[in-house]
C-alpha cells in the first residue's frame, strides 16, 4: 500500500483550499523566459504541501534533446499501481493522497490578430467551466492563459518535472487554443509520401507538436506517473476542412420542446502559412521562412499532374501506454466555436459535472461527449454559406489499460488550487 504519511498539512482543511482570495496575474514580457521559469517554480513551492522532492529521471529540455539522469533505486521514485484489492483489477486505482494535476492552457488573446491568427473570443468561457469542473472533480487546477509557444513548453517541462505526481492518482492537460496541421514531404524515386502533423499554436503564432506536448509526460520523462491515467484534451482545428455531417432518420420532436437558436458561431479558424516549434525548440525567422516555403509549395504540388504516386499520411500524435486523448474534431476539419465556448469543451464540462459521473467509465462519459457535439450543435453561420449547417465529431484515442472513475476521495483535506497567470 501507499505511505500515505505525507498525505497531511498543518494547512490544510475540510473546505478546500485556495492559493490566494484572488487569482494571481503577472505581466512577463517575451524575452524573460528565466522570469517565468522562475514565477512557476515559485507557484509549485506555494503548493509545496504536494511538491516534495523531485526523483531522478530522465528528462527532456525544450529543444527536444533527452537526457540521461536515472536513479533506480531512488524510493520516491512511484512506479506501481496501489490497488485496493484483486476486485478493482479492472480500474485504476484511485486511492493515492490527491485526485492529482488539471493544467490548462487557454490562449485567447493573440499577437497581431490581424495579420495572423485571430482572437478566440469565448474560450475564457471554456477556461472558467474547466475550472469549476476539475475542481469539483477534486484536482488541482492550474490554469495559464495567453502563452507563447516557448512558454507552453517550458510550463510543460515544469508540470512534468516539479509537480509531485507520486501523490497523485492521475494527469490531466487541456489545451484550448488555434491548431492545424503541419505539412512534411518526403520524396522518393517514384514515390512522394505527405504526412500530416497536428500543431497547437502559441499566442505569437508558432507552434507546437502535438505528440510533444504527450512525451512530456510518458513513462520516461514523467515516472512518477508510470501505471496512472494521463487524460488530454485539445479544443483546436486540425485543418480547414468543415464537416457536412449526414442526413439521418429521427423521431419526430415536439414543436414545444425546441428552442430557437440564436448563437453565432465562429471556427477556430488558423493560417496554415504559420512558423513552427515542432521540433520543441524556439524557431528563428529564417527557419519560419522555409517552413512557409515548403507548405506553400505543398499545395502548389498537389494541383498539379505527376508520374509520382502520392500517399497522403494522416499521422496523429503517438500514444503510449495509460494514455486518452481526445480531440475536439478529426483530423483535417475546423472545431467550432461561440461567446459562450466552444461545443467541445462545454459539452466535456457538461457530462463530467453529472452527478453519476462518480460512478461512470470515463470512456462512457466520453462516448457521450462525442453524441453531444455530433448530435445536438449545428454552426449558424447564416452570411456564409460554406460555414452554415456545418457539423463536429470529437474523436477519442485511448491506450487506457483499465477504466477511469472519479469516484470521490475517502480522505479529508484535500486541497484544490486555483492558479492563473495572465501573460
Amino acid at each position: 500500500m501507499e505511505d500515505m504519511s505525507n498525505c497531511s498539512s498543518d494547512d490544510e482543511n475540510d473546505e478546500g483550499f485556495v492559493l490566494d482570495d484572488n487569482l494571481t496575474t503577472f505581466s512577463i514580457t517575451d524575452d524573460d523566459i528565466d522570469g517565468f521559469i522562475k514565477s512557476l517554480k515559485e507557484k509549485f513551492q506555494k503548493i509545496k504541501y504536494f511538491f516534495g522532492s523531485s526523483p531522478k529521471y530522465e528528462t527532456m529540455d525544450v529543444s527536444g534533446s533527452m537526457s540521461q539522469d536515472l536513479n533506480p533505486k531512488n524510493e520516491n521514485l512511484a512506479t506501481n499501481v496501489t490497488c485496493a484489492g484483486d476486485s478493482d483489477n479492472d480500474k485504476y486505482s484511485f486511492d493515492h493522497c490527491h485526485r492529482g494535476l488539471a493544467l490548462i492552457i487557454n490562449n485567447e488573446l493573440f499577437k497581431d490578430p490581424k495579420k495572423y491568427y485571430s482572437d478566440r473570443p469565448g474560450s475564457s468561457e471554456d477556461a472558467k467551466s474547466l475550472v469549476k469542473t476539475f475542481n469539483h472533480l477534486g484536482f488541482h487546477v492550474f490554469l495559464q492563459e495567453n502563452l507563447t509557444a516557448l512558454k507552453m513548453l517550458k510550463v510543460l517541462h515544469s508540470v512534468s518535472r516539479d509537480y509531485n505526481h507520486s501523490l497523485a492518482d492521475c494527469f490531466v492537460c487541456i489545451i484550448l487554443s488555434h491548431g492545424h496541421q503541419i505539412v512534411k514531404v518526403f520524396t522518393e524515386p517514384h514515390q512522394e509520401t505527405i504526412v500530416h502533423e497536428d500543431v497547437v499554436v502559441g499566442v505569437d503564432g508558432k507552434a507546437v507538436a502535438t505528440k510533444k506536448v504527450l512525451e512530456y509526460f510518458n513513462d520516461q520523462t514523467c515516472p512518477n506517473l508510470q501505471g496512472k491515467p494521463r487524460l488530454f484534451f485539445f479544443q483546436a482545428c486540425r485543418g480547414s476542412k468543415v464537416d457536412d455531417g449526414v442526413n439521418i432518420d429521427v423521431e419526430k420532436t415536439s414543436k414545444k420542446n425546441v428552442k430557437k437558436r440564436t448563437y453565432v458561431d465562429m471556427a477556430d479558424v488558423t493560417d496554415q502559412t504559420s512558423s513552427s516549434l515542432e521540433d520543441m525548440d524556439d524557431t528563428s525567422s529564417s527557419d519560419a521562412v522555409k517552413d512557409n516555403e515548403m507548405y506553400d509549395q505543398t499545395d502548389a504540388k498537389s494541383q498539379r499532374k505527376s508520374p509520382l504516386n502520392r500517399i497522403t499520411i494522416e499521422n496523429p500524435a503517438p500514444l503510449h501506454k495509460d494514455f486518452l486523448v481526445m480531440y475536439a474534431t478529426h483530423p483535417g476539419y475546423y472545431s467550432w466555436r461561440r461567446a459562450e465556448g466552444t461545443w467541445f469543451i462545454q459539452s466535456l464540462c457538461k457530462v463530467l459535472n453529472r452527478r453519476e459521473i462518480r460512478q461512470m467509465s470515463l470512456i462512457r462519459a466520453l462516448v457521450q461527449v462525442s453524441n453531444l457535439v455530433a448530435v445536438y450543435y449545428e454552426s449558424n453561420v447564416p452570411k456564409d454559406d460554406l460555414m452554415h449547417k456545418k457539423k463536429e465529431m470529437p474523436v477519442i484515442q485511448s491506450m487506457l489499460v483499465k477504466d477511469v472513475i472519479f469516484s470521490k476521495k475517502k480522505k479529508k483535506g484535500q486541497r484544490n488550487v486555483i492558479d492563473q497567470v495572465m501573460l
